[in-house]
């Protein structure tokens, strides 16, 4: 039996969250994100995608290095965070 990989998604914004929920089915994902109402709303509801096809994935979710406290030495994964400009009308 092989043991499941454990990875650490740094941003779930967009693409950290579809590549989060993606490896969420073979690996036991967790995602870091500094904003802590997605964090609060993914530990509460799971990862949400939608599009073609609709997704939760329940999955650990940090707002910061301090809450992860000791974990399996995890891979870990960054993808580039939207800047905050304002959102396109």
């Amino acid at each position: 039996m092989t043991e499941r990989k454990h990875i650490l998604i740094v941003g779930a914004g967009a693409i950290g969250g579809l590549y989060a929920a993606y490896l969420a089915k073979v690996a036991d994902v967790a995602v870091l994100d500094t904003n802590r109402a997605h964090v609060e709303a993914i530990r509460q509801n799971g990862l949400k995608l939608a599009g073609c096809t609709e997704s939760v994935t329940k999955l650990a979710a940090f707002a910061s290095a301090a809450e992860i406290g000791k974990r399996p030495g995890p891979r870990s994964f960054r993808f580039a965070r939207r800047s905050k400009a304002a959102p396109c009308s």
